[in-house]
Parts: C-alpha cells; sequence; structure tokens
C-alpha cells in the first residue's frame, strides 16, 4: 500500500470512533435478514454517523452527497485504491467489507451472506470466548495460526513485543494487514501459510488458534470446515506444539470437541499432554446434541425454509455416519512445563468461578496447582 492509502485506512479509524461507531455497535453487528429494515429506518437520516453505518453494518449504498460529509477527497480516493470502498456506476459508494468493533479494536471482515469460500469470518461466540480467556502475561513473542481477522493477534499485541500470524486465506492475509492498519498497530508480522510452514523452525512464547473445527464431508468454507470429523486442523495445530512452543510457553485453542461412539476429542487432548509433558486446562460449554448442532450450523437459510430443511437433515445424516454422539465448545490451553496436568471446567456461556477481568486472577489461574491435576 502506498501512503495515501495508508492514511486513508488511518483516517478511517478517525471517523468510525469520532462518529459514534462503536463498541456500542456490536449488539447490531450480527443481526438478521428480518432485522434489515427496521435498521435501515433507525439510520434514515443523512449524518456521518448513519452513513457509516449503512456501510459497513447495513450493507447499503449511500449517494456521494453524502459521503462527503463524511471523507474528503483525498480519504475517499485512498479508500477507493484500498478496495475498501466500491463506486458502482451510478456513483454510490458501497463497502466491501463489514467493520465488526470488539473491544479496543475495530475489524474489517466479511458479511456472513457473502457467499464466498474464502470469506474472512465475522469474530463470534467462538473468538471472544477464546479472547475473554486468554493468557494476558507479558510475552516476547507471539504466534496466531488461522488468524482471519486477526482478531487473536491483534488482542495480544498489546502485551507481546513481536507478534506473528498466519492464514492459508489469501483475504484473511489482505484483511488482517488492513486491520492492523486500521487499528494503529505495528508490531504484528501477518504471513501466508498453512500454519506452521511459513515460520519455519522458529519458537514462540505465546501461540493461539481457532482452527475450523466443523465436521463436514466437504471443505466449501475456510473459515468454517475441518474435516470429516473436524480435528484435521485442530490436531495438526497441536501436533506441531512441542517444536513452536518454548518452555513455560502457553498455546491457546478454541474449538469444537466432539465425542463420538470410538474416540473422543477430550481424551485425545489429554492423552497429547501426557505424552508431551504439557499442562492442560479445557473450558468447556454446555454440551450439544446433534440436532442442536446441525441447526445452528445452517441457521443463516431460514429465510429459505426448504433449502434449510434438506441442509440439516443432510447434515444428521452425515453426523450418524461419523457415529456422532455430543459436542463441546472448547478452550485449551495448554503450558510447556514438562511436567503433566489436566483439568476440565464447564464454564463457557455461563457464570464462571471468577472474574474473568481480572487478569492477575485469571494468570495466576492458568498455573495450575498440584491440587488442580485429575
Amino acid at each position: 500500500m502506498d501512503d495515501t492509502e495508508k492514511a486513508a485506512i488511518a483516517s478511517l479509524r478517525v471517523k468510525l470512533t469520532t462518529n459514534g461507531y462503536n463498541d456500542e455497535m456490536k449488539s447490531r453487528s450480527n443481526f438478521n435478514a428480518a432485522a434489515l429494515p427496521g435498521l435501515a429506518y433507525r439510520y434514515r437520516e443523512e449524518t456521518p454517523r448513519n452513513s457509516l453505518i449503512k456501510l459497513f453494518l447495513l450493507r447499503s449504498e449511500v449517494d456521494r452527497n453524502a459521503i462527503a460529509n463524511v471523507f474528503d477527497d483525498e480519504e475517499l480516493r485512498g479508500l477507493l485504491e484500498t478496495g475498501v470502498l466500491n463506486e458502482t456506476p451510478e456513483g454510490a459508494i458501497t463497502a466491501a467489507y463489514k467493520i465488526y468493533p470488539y473491544e479496543h479494536l475495530m475489524l474489517f471482515c466479511d458479511y456472513a451472506t457473502s457467499g464466498m469460500n474464502d470469506a474472512v469470518y465475522t469474530p463470534g461466540g467462538d473468538s471472544a470466548e477464546l479472547a475473554r480467556t486468554g493468557v494476558r502475561i507479558p510475552f516476547e513473542s507471539s504466534l496466531d495460526l488461522c488468524t482471519g481477522s486477526g482478531i487473536q493477534a491483534l488482542m495480544g499485541a498489546s502485551h507481546t513485543e513481536q507478534a506473528t500470524a498466519v492464514d492459508l486465506n489469501p483475504r484473511a492475509v489482505h484483511t488482517a494487514r488492513l486491520n492492523c492498519l486500521l487499528n494503529g498497530i505495528d508490531n504484528v508480522n501477518i504471513l501466508a501459510g498453512d500454519l506452521y510452514t511459513p515460520v519455519a523452525s522458529k519458537t514462540y512464547d505465546f501461540i493461539t488458534a481457532n482452527p475450523p473445527f466443523v465436521t463436514s464431508q466437504t471443505t466449501e468454507l475456510f473459515f468454517r470446515d475441518g474435516g470429516l470429523r473436524g480435528d484435521d486442523t485442530l490436531f495438526a495445530i497441536m501436533d506441531g506444539l512441542p517444536q513452536h512452543l518454548n518452555e513455560c510457553g502457553f498455546a491457546q485453542i478454541v474449538t469444537h470437541l466432539y465425542e463420538f461412539d470410538d474416540i473422543s476429542h477430550i481424551d485425545q487432548v489429554h492423552d497429547f499432554a501426557q505424552a508431551n509433558g504439557f499442562e492442560a486446562i479445557l473450558f468447556l460449554s454446555e454440551a450439544f446434541d446433534k440436532y442442536q448442532l446441525a441447526s445452528a450450523q445452517f441457521s443463516t437459510y431460514l429465510t429459505k425454509y426448504k433449502k434449510y430443511q434438506t441442509e440439516v437433515t443432510d447434515y444428521l445424516v452425515h453426523l450418524d455416519k461419523i457415529r456422532y454422539k455430543t459436542g463441546y465448545l472448547g478452550v485449551i490451553t495448554f503450558r510447556n512445563t514438562g511436567k503433566f496436568r489436566f483439568k476440565k471446567m464447564f464454564s463457557l456461556n455461563k457464570p464462571v468461578v471468577f472474574k474473568v477481568d481480572n487478569r492477575a486472577k485469571l494468570n495466576a489461574f492458568y498455573e495450575l496447582s498440584d491440587s488442580d491435576s485429575n
């Protein structure tokens, strides 16, 4: 990117902040189609704030007169050159990305209805749980795998001297770089490639990952589909930890953990930690059955009920074929201490036994005292 484009991205952050496009908008950023007319009516007046919301939340066109009240000519030209904004043949302006506010960050990402198989996932409950339970102590180096929008790398940048983020999806790499610029973060290096391949033999104090974890017969979406039993990328990440995690370093992975008739992901995590001398703690959600899993995966099709019914039924047949029993959303925390310990806590998606915003208490909890061993 040239200096004009970089300046345009930096100015966009200022416009978003000064015009009130902030964390208060997060509750509106994952609306369904039924809510769209009401939101369009709510933000119908031509104000700078509403123009930003129409562009980056509602995916609506904004005419040039309204845009002129938000961006000057140089800023607009820069945003058009970066591809963040587009111009229609009629001269109206549209956004190529959604902007999702999360805590102190603003994140470019794609709309769930974009239809692209390389879409950059809007941070959801899994991303939030990993960020919420993240180890927040000073590190010299960190690595974020399957970075997507870059949310975990950017969250970790505040307590890491040098962060690296990797994604196989070229669109995700570009988007994560845009997000570094948008948030004024300059200590994150975004690399394209498959998991550990771009970093060769380098080692890190802190490794995070939000891999694709949905059990799937095909790979239609980069960010979602994790193989027949949802664990292809999970176990590839785990297999690389002994070579890439520094002594006493932490690794945290958010994923679905499934139970099948013949195997258990939780048991496999336990056995991996034991074989490699890692401490491990699992934060787990309440269990979900195959019907809950299937309906959740295709909820975006609810407005087209016949398609929704077909997809859910086909998926249930798939789950029966792979002998699915139950599943959990889980955050796995490993620590490379050379001493095996293992603990499960069913605390995601419901009140936790301690306040996770108390960072000192949470970080102390991750030390895993002898009494925590099962």
